[in-house]
Order: structure tokens, then sequence, then C-alpha cells
């Protein structure tokens, strides 16, 4: 794939990174590394590009900072009025003392850089293979069998920009199991802590086991001059049920995809977005969706608000195996 003039500027900086982070780095991510280097980085005339400005991003100067301190009380100033379970991740990287303690929460978790194990791209991409190699560890979720949560799982990412001409880069990675039978809620927040520019990647892989069921909330509320490139993986068992909802509100640009496969009979998927760019920013939101198997049941619904110069795009895909007998699929888009 043809890279815009000024990527290879931009790749040079992110193996640069990745170089820094210093010891050992797992063969997963060195393997996402040298598939971003072998794709390039797209332009314009690759049609799932085509409205997704990526000049401005590419002639930044790419930093990794050590990340800003917060103290309890600017954490809470910070978060949203809900009764939930928190973790909180500034600039990457996750700080145990502004989290909760999840003892009585039902719910496993544990933060490494161990790689192996998580589930593979449904559809890779650019920015897919960027994250899996920047991100310093994974933030793995356990809700064990037929456990209910009692209150939501809130992932707080607090990102931080720079004065100057550096963009400071962060980059998340998550992987949340729900086992069978269990139910969950969690809330992806994600914002800036001052109104500098800063360039996010996320990837939250969701995994949702026979007669499990998922609440998934994301929130990109990140400043104005914010770059965001994030995509979501959903693959849903036998008779089990996710309800996605994804609202994007602010950021230079803001591109958020979610793939799903529905890969156990009589799974349902509740899958809406609502993209509101305001001014100069754009906003591209986009699904992939493989109904595998057989009488499976999806529901899409997609709106976008624009206001002043503000542009909003959307695309969406939805695959029906061959012998997905029964299949009831449906997206709407606003």
């Amino acid at each position: 794939m043809a890279g815009l003039p000024n990527s290879s500027n931009a790749l040079q900086q992110w193996h640069h990174l990745f170089e820094a982070q210093g010891g050992p780095r797992t063969p997963e991510a060195s393997q996402h590394l040298q598939q971003l280097l072998r794709l390039g980085l797209p332009t314009r005339k690759h049609e799932d590009w085509k409205y997704t400005p990526l000049d401005a991003l590419l002639n930044g100067r790419f930093v990794a900072d050590e990340g800003a301190s917060l103290s309890a009380e600017q954490r809470d100033a910070l978060a949203l009025p809900l009764d939930a379970w928190r973790l909180v991740f500034i600039d990457g990287r996750y700080h145990p003392q502004l989290s909760d303690e999840l003892a009585a929460s039902g719910v496993e978790v544990s933060v490494d850089n161990q790689r192996h194990h998580l589930p593979d791209a449904l559809q890779p991409e650019v920015f897919l293979h960027l994250t899996e190699s920047l991100a310093q560890t994974v933030t793995r979720i356990r809700v064990p069998r037929n456990r209910r949560l009692d209150k939501p799982l809130l992932l707080m990412h607090i990102t931080s920009g720079l004065a100057g001409d550096a963009l400071n880069t962060a980059h998340y990675r998550h992987h949340l199991a729900l086992e069978s039978g269990a139910e969950a809620t969690i809330v992806e927040h994600y914002l800036s802590l001052n109104e500098q520019p800063h360039f996010t990647g996320g990837r939250l892989t969701m995994t949702v086991a026979d007669n499990a069921h998922l609440q998934h909330i994301k929130l990109a509320f990140e400043n104005a001059r914010s770059y965001h490139f994030a995509h979501n993986d959903l693959l849903l068992g036998r008779d089990a049920s996710a309800f996605s909802s994804s609202f994007l509100l602010g950021g230079q640009v803001l591109r958020h995809q979610t793939s799903t496969r529905l890969g156990g009979e009589n799974s349902n998927l509740r899958l809406n977005s609502l993209a509101m760019p305001v001014k100069n920013e754009v906003c591209d939101s986009r699904t992939w969706l493989d109904h595998q198997v057989g009488y499976c049941t999806s529901r899409q619904l997609h709106k976008t608000i624009v206001s002043d110069k503000g542009r909003a795009v959307f695309n969406g895909l939805i695959n029906v195996a061959p012998l997905a007998l029964k299949t009831d699929g449906q997206m709407d888009q606003q």
C-alpha cells in the first residue's frame, strides 16, 4: 500500500518508539510492528481511508511521555459520576494506586506484557497493528462462569498533551473474557488531561462465551486537538448477547471501528453509535459484522449529528456465511 509523502517519517518514528521501550518485546508485538511496516500507511486513494485525513497526524513529532501524575482528587474531578469499579490508565500506563481494589468485585484483572492466547484480529488494519505493537501492557479482565457483576467496570483512559510540537502517543490494550453464563457491563472512557494535542490508540477485544451477556459503552470525549484511532473486536458464542454503544465526541480526527463475529447459534447483537463532530472535526465510525452461523440476530443503529464544518463518515458491512440459515440482520444509518 503506497503511503503519504510523510508516512515514511511517521513509520520510522513509531519504529523508534518501539525500540526505545526497552526490555524484551514479545514475539506478538514484534509481528504487529512488522505488519505495520509491511503495509505502510494508506492514502486517500484507498477506499477505506478516502475520507479520513491523516496528513496533520503524520506530520507530528511522536514521543511517548513518561506519564502525568494525578492525585485522587484530580481523578475524581475527571471521572464519570458513576458507581463503578474503576481501573485508571494515564498516558498508556496502568495506575493501581488510582484504581479501585477489586477483591470484592467478582472480576479478575491482571496487567502484564504477555500477548499469548489473545484472539486474532477479525479485520486487521494499520492502526490496529500500531496499537498492538506500541501498547506496553495488556489488561486482561476475566468474569468467571455464572458470575454477575453488581456494578459496571469503568476503564478510565487519561491522556495528556504536551506544549510545543511534540505529540504525546499513548496506546491502550485490553482483553475482556466473559465465561459461560457470566454477565457484565464495561465502560470505556477516553478523556484528555489538558487542551494540548495528543495521539491515542485503543484496542479492546471481548469474548462473550455461551449464555453470557455483555453491556458495553464507549465514551470518546477527548479534546478537540486530539487524534484517536481505535478498533474493538467482539466474539459471541452460542445463546450469547452483546449490546454495544459508542459515543464519539471530540477530536481533530477520531476513527473507531467495531468488528464482530457471531460464532454460536442463537446469539444476539445490538450495535449502536452516535458521532457528533463540530467545527473542523472529523469523526469516522465503522463496523464489520460476520454472521458465521445460523439462527442469529443483529440490529445496528448509527447516528451522526454534524455542526459547523465538522465531517462524519460511516461505513458498515455485514457478511453472512452461506450456511448461516435463518440469519436476521439489520443496519440503519441516520
